[in-house]
C-alpha cells in the first residue's frame, strides 16, 4: 500500500445506538429490550447539534425519516450518538466492544448477546436496563475516543 492511501478513505461520521420499539424474548429471562447499533455518514446527521434542548427528538426524527428506521425497528430511546473522525475505525472498535473483545469499562459489565437471528446490528442485555446500558455505551465510546496512555519502558539486560 502506498503511503497516505489509507488517509484518503478516512471519513467522519456518527456511531449511534438506540432501544427499538419491538422487544425480544421476555423480561423474566433477562432479555426483552432490543437495541440497534449502527453508523452513518449522512450530512443531515453530521450537521445535527447534539447540545440542543430537543436533541433526542431530532435524532429520532433523523433515524425515522433519513435512515428509514420505522415500525418495530423505530427508536424509542437513544442510547448513543457519537461524532467520530474515522467512521470505519470507530465503528469496528465499538462493535468489538459490544461483543466483549475490547477494553473493559469500570463498573458493572453488561451481559450482551448479539441477536444474529434478527440481524448483525441487534443486541440484548441481560443484566441492565436501557438507562444503565446507555451510560455504559457512552463510557465505552468515550474510552475508545480517548484511550488510556500506555508508556513504553525499555530495559536493558
Amino acid at each position: 500500500m502506498q503511503p497516505g492511501a489509507q488517509e484518503d478513505h478516512v471519513r467522519p461520521g456518527i456511531v449511534f445506538g438506540y432501544r427499538t420499539r419491538g422487544d425480544w424474548g421476555s423480561y423474566s429471562d433477562g432479555e426483552g429490550h432490543m437495541y440497534y447499533f449502527g453508523r452513518t455518514k449522512q450530512a443531515a446527521a453530521l450537521e445535527h447539534d447534539c447540545a440542543a434542548a430537543n436533541a433526542e427528538e431530532v435524532q429520532k426524527e433523523l433515524l425515522r425519516n433519513k435512515m428509514r428506521r420505522v415500525g418495530l425497528n423505530a427508536p424509542s430511546r437513544i442510547l448513543l450518538w457519537a461524532h467520530v473522525s474515522d467512521i470505519d475505525k470507530y465503528w469496528d472498535e465499538f462493535k468489538q466492544q459490544l461483543r466483549g473483545y475490547w477494553m473493559r469499562v469500570s463498573g458493572t459489565q453488561p451481559l450482551i448477546t448479539n441477536q444474529l437471528c434478527v440481524g448483525d446490528h441487534y443486541f440484548t442485555v441481560a443484566n441492565m436496563g436501557p438507562g444503565e446500558f446507555g451510560e455504559w455505551c457512552k463510557a465505552s465510546m468515550k474510552k475508545l475516543l480517548n484511550p488510556p496512555r500506555v508508556y513504553r519502558i525499555d530495559v536493558e539486560v
